[in-house]
C-alpha cells in the first residue's frame, strides 16, 4: 500500500501525479480561427454555449466551423491523433 503524505502540498503533488498517471489531460480552449484551422478532421469541440460541434468533411467551407468561436472560446474536448 502506498504512504499517506504528512502535508497538503505533498498530498496535492502525490493526487496529480496519479490524475495524470490515468491519462487526463487538461483540455485545450480554442479563441481564434486560426487555432481551429489547425485541428485535425474528426476533432470535437464544445462551445460557448454547450454544444458540441465535429469537424467533418472538406475544409473548403469553413464558415460555419469558424463560427464555433465568434461568440466566445471553444473546448477542445476530443481529437483524434491525441487518442492514438
Amino acid at each position: 500500500m502506498t504512504s499517506v503524505p504528512n502535508d497538503r502540498e505533498e498530498l496535492a503533488e502525490t493526487l496529480a501525479a496519479a490524475v495524470l498517471a490515468l491519462g487526463y489531460r487538461k483540455p485545450r480552449t480554442i479563441t481564434t480561427t486560426e487555432e481551429l484551422d489547425t485541428l485535425p478532421e474528426g476533432s470535437v469541440v464544445l462551445t460557448c454555449f454547450g454544444d458540441a460541434c465535429q469537424m467533418r468533411g472538406t475544409r473548403e467551407d469553413l464558415t460555419a466551423w469558424h463560427f464555433l468561436v465568434k461568440y466566445g472560446p471553444a473546448t477542445v474536448i476530443h481529437e483524434p491523433e491525441a487518442t492514438k
